[in-house]
């Protein structure tokens, strides 16, 4: 299981939908698929996607996608295109602060111009992170 945000729902609202494995390939766009909550029942939600042609069931609970056909597709719901949008920015920002240390030695940092200011910033976000 993935970390899926979970939000309130209700019927008739609008969400956002990231296509994930096979379902991304598929799509061949980072954009989200715009979509309509149709029914909300006792186990699952059930979402109109016009760009499938269909409609998806999510579990309730957690709101993650019930792949029937075990495709090895998926999609995670979000509540609105910013909150999409938010969560494209945060990983792409974790992205570049892990491959910016990664396989890195305190040589190497300090050869590409890392200043111990820098360093010191660096350390106290983690410790206050950590905290």
């Amino acid at each position: 299981m993935g970390n899926y945000p979970v939000f309130p729902i209700a019927e008739g609202q609008k969400v956002f939908l990231e296509p994930c494995g096979n379902a991304a390939r598929w799509h061949g766009a980072k954009a989200p698929l715009e979509a309509t909550i149709t029914a909300i029942k006792r186990k699952y939600v059930y979402v109109d996607v016009p760009a499938v042609h269909g409609t998806l069931k999510f579990f309730r609970d957690t709101l993650e996608y019930f792949d029937a056909c075990e495709t090895n597709s998926s999609y995670v719901m979000y509540p609105s295109k910013e909150e999409y949008e938010a969560e494209i920015d945060t990983r792409e920002k974790e992205r570049a602060v892990v491959g910016y240390f990664r396989d890195y030695t305190m040589n190497k940092i300090r050869k590409r111009g890392l200043s111990r200011e820098a360093l010191n910033t660096i350390y106290r976000l983690i410790q206050a992170e950590l905290n």
